[in-house]
Parts: structure tokens; C-alpha cells; sequence
């Protein structure tokens, strides 16, 4: 062993001593556009923009989450599918714009349906009036 070998050089050799690097995705294939020409700082370009795609995943997760409690106190159907509908749009927008993980719809349905049981436990069901 050499005295100077650093301790990630130390750590390195022994996974691959130990096989941890064997069957890797991409392993014995050239690295994909290494003969491009890249402008001067493209990695901060690219880093930049997938700062940006997690901080709107992020307050998307946010709006989604915040919006939830809001839906359950809707008092009627369609007010509760209008919702859902925007937040979908949002979902929809966002998915356009990433380079991060993509976002599934909310299933509106499903939300309407825990909606109308939400009512039914809590005693919120309205009845028709009649005149």
C-alpha cells in the first residue's frame, strides 16, 4: 500500500476488490456525448436547472398536501372535482416543465369518493330541501 494512496483511493480499491462496481448499468459502454462540445460552465447550466425542477416538485408537494384538507370541507361534488381539476392542471404544467421525477394526476374519482365518505362519518351529508 502506498503512504501518499488517499482514503477515498483506500475505499475505492476495496469495493472494487470486493466486487461492488461488477454489473453496473452503463458498465464496458463509452460515456453517452463525451465527444460533444460543451459551452463553458454547461454543468452549472444543468445543475441550475435541476435545482430549479426540485424546488417546484417541492412546492408542488406542498400545494397538493395543502390543498387536501381544504377539499374535505368543499360542500358540494362539483366543488370538490373544480379542485381536484386545478390541481391536476398544476400536476399537468409541472410535468411539462421537469427534469426531475414527474408527478401522477390525482385520481378524481377516488378523491370524490373518500370525499362522500369523509361527509357520511362526520355527519355533513345535506339533504334536499324541500319547498
Amino acid at each position: 500500500m502506498d503512504i501518499f494512496e488517499s482514503i477515498a483511493d483506500r475505499k475505492i480499491r476495496a469495493a472494487r476488490e470486493a466486487g461492488l462496481f461488477d454489473g453496473l448499468p452503463g458498465s464496458g459502454k463509452p460515456i453517452p456525448d463525451l465527444h460533444e462540445e460543451r459551452p463553458p460552465g454547461w454543468w452549472a447550466t444543468r445543475l441550475v436547472r435541476r435545482e430549479r425542477s426540485i424546488l417546484k416538485v417541492e412546492e408542488l408537494d406542498r400545494d397538493v398536501r395543502a390543498a387536501m384538507p381544504r377539499l374535505w370541507r368543499l360542500d358540494s361534488e362539483s366543488n370538490v372535482r373544480v379542485q381536484v381539476r386545478g390541481l391536476n392542471e398544476q400536476i399537468e404544467d409541472y410535468n411539462r416543465v421537469t427534469t426531475w421525477e414527474q408527478r401522477q394526476p390525482l385520481d378524481e374519482e377516488d378523491i370524490v369518493e373518500q370525499w362522500k365518505q369523509q361527509r357520511r362519518s362526520t355527519g355533513h351529508v345535506r339533504t334536499r330541501r324541500r319547498w
